[in-house]
């Protein structure tokens, strides 16, 4: 570890702070950039600063503890195999898909469809969750985007092609 790496992200994480808290006196509009950025800005200071002290802490109990053994489960990847290659296409061309389906979603039908969708679907199949787990996840991510961005910022997120053009073709409107 460097011996400035503690310091500094202390600094950083002030200036993060400085940043969110001041961003809060510019009009409602104009106040997202700062506080988006200033949020994930002191996020990492923080966990920097978690690591540089868990580095510290280990190196401290170094001498009286030995490492555990890797965990997870080794014996399913083989050493001897490529990264990529014919044996990794048809995931790679699922991440492709399911890239296109949400920008393609999200095009259509706009943030708060296309959001949660790519949230419940990713945690359904690809994490493996339960199914009433993952729509769960979804709903609690609805309900934090249009807390953070509608009631906080007053922010309207795009709202897609298709809703609009329904809602106007729709009789008397």
């Amino acid at each position: 570890m460097n011996r400035l790496g503690g310091p500094i992200a202390m600094l950083l994480l002030a200036v993060f702070g400085w940043m969110v808290a001041f961003a809060f006196v510019y009009p409602k509009g104009a106040r997202l950039m700062p506080v988006a950025v200033g949020l994930v800005g002191a996020a990492l200071c923080l966990l920097q600063i978690a690591v540089d002290l868990g580095a510290a802490r280990r190196n401290r109990m170094g001498r009286y503890f030995r490492a555990a053994p890797k965990l997870g489960r080794p014996e399913l990847h083989d050493a001897g195999m490529p990264k990529l290659g014919a044996h990794t296409l048809s995931s790679e061309i699922a991440m492709w898909a399911s890239f296109l389906a949400f920008i393609a979603g999200l095009l259509a039908f706009g943030f708060y469809v296309a959001v949660p969708a790519l949230l419940f679907f990713f945690l359904w199949r690809q994490a493996g969750t339960r199914f009433a787990t993952a729509t769960m996840a979804a709903a609690g991510g609805l309900i934090a985007m249009a807390l953070i961005f509608g009631t906080l910022f007053g922010f309207e997120l795009f709202p897609g092609l298709v809703w609009p053009a329904l809602l106007r073709s729709l009789p008397g409107s």
